[in-house]
């Protein structure tokens, strides 16, 4: 697995993990939305928010998971 650090925005999702790839994902700053979808989310409505200190793996969601900020500070660590 390699590690990764990345500040997100609360205008764009990124797409962080491609399809069915074993990843675990922490929150290090902010609050973050994160979504399973095939292609790029257009809204939040059914995406998990998660806090500072939150972990996510590929055991609980798998898919191409997308990221966005809720304020523009969300800092995550996540590994693929």
């Amino acid at each position: 697995m390699i590690n990764y650090s990345k500040t997100f925005s609360d205008t764009v999702w990124d797409n962080i993990i491609e399809t069915d790839a074993t990843y675990m994902l922490q929150v290090k700053k902010g609050t973050v939305f994160v979504m399973a979808s095939d292609t790029i989310p257009t809204s939040s409505n059914g995406a998990f928010e998660l806090d500072a200190g939150s972990v996510l793996h590929s055991n609980l969601l798998l898919g191409n998971i997308w990221v966005r900020s809720t304020d523009g500070t969300g800092l995550v660590a996540y590994a693929k």
